[in-house]
């Protein structure tokens, strides 16, 4: 009877033991993907505040040469080389380019912070993120406006010589061209700002992922 007892206790044990380790199996199962999760979450935002930092950093919409488009004929050789159409052509190929980007990042990284994972990150950059959009319109559509117009679409179908005939320019009398070197000068304080903007959010991208690696050690 006894021998009995201690073998059906022992089976007991075994399966108690089996079914133990495989909710514990499960939990860290679970743990594993929900921190894989996260992190990808966080790298997709910081892909997204990087491409940002990318756009700001271009030389549109603020270089001398595409501002001035209108003094061409007048400025001095030194400014308007042969070299001039290649710089501004360039410069409206690159933030393009750093445009679309953005734009494709900014859907995942939006995305992301909307996961129940990122919630507190989300409500911690929030402000952060409504300061970004304000210099994203400070820079790029406020100060186009006032100083020229571009036409976008043919941009891509011009040679680098042919650039200026894609940019309207107005013809400013003394103190028009003086509020509009003044408008210039504010880009460089967007920038700035922007700059500022986003490595704030990427510390805090990093404050998670930090927290993320200690609890990988931990376990």
């Amino acid at each position: 009877m006894n021998e009995v007892l201690l073998t059906l206790l022992g089976f007991g044990l075994g399966i108690l033991t089996t079914v133990l380790a495989q909710v514990i199996s499960r939990r860290f199962r679970l743990a594993d993907a929900r921190q894989k999760r996260r992190s990808e979450n966080l790298h997709r935002v910081r892909l997204w505040m990087e491409a940002y930092r990318d756009l700001f950093r271009c030389k549109y919409p603020d270089l001398f040469e595409l501002v001035f488009a209108y003094k061409r004929s007048s400025a001095p050789d030194s400014i308007f080389d042969d070299t001039a159409p290649a710089r501004v052509y360039e410069a409206l190929v690159a933030y393009q380019n750093a445009k679309t980007k953005c734009e494709q990042l900014e859907e995942s990284g939006r995305d992301a912070l909307l996961t129940m994972d990122l919630r507190k990150l989300s409500k911690t950059i929030a402000p952060d993120l409504q300061n970004l959009i304000e210099q994203d319109y400070n820079l790029f559509q406020r100060f186009p406006d006032r100083a020229y117009r571009i036409d976008w679409d043919r941009v891509s179908h011009i040679k680098s010589t042919e650039v200026f005939s894609v940019i309207h320019t107005r013809v400013y009398d003394q103190q028009g061209e003086i509020d509009l070197a003044d408008a210039r000068d504010n880009c460089g304080i967007y920038r700035k700002q922007a700059e500022y903007t986003i490595s704030q959010i990427i510390r805090e991208i990093s404050k998670y992922e930090h927290r993320l690696v200690l609890l990988d050690t931990d376990n």
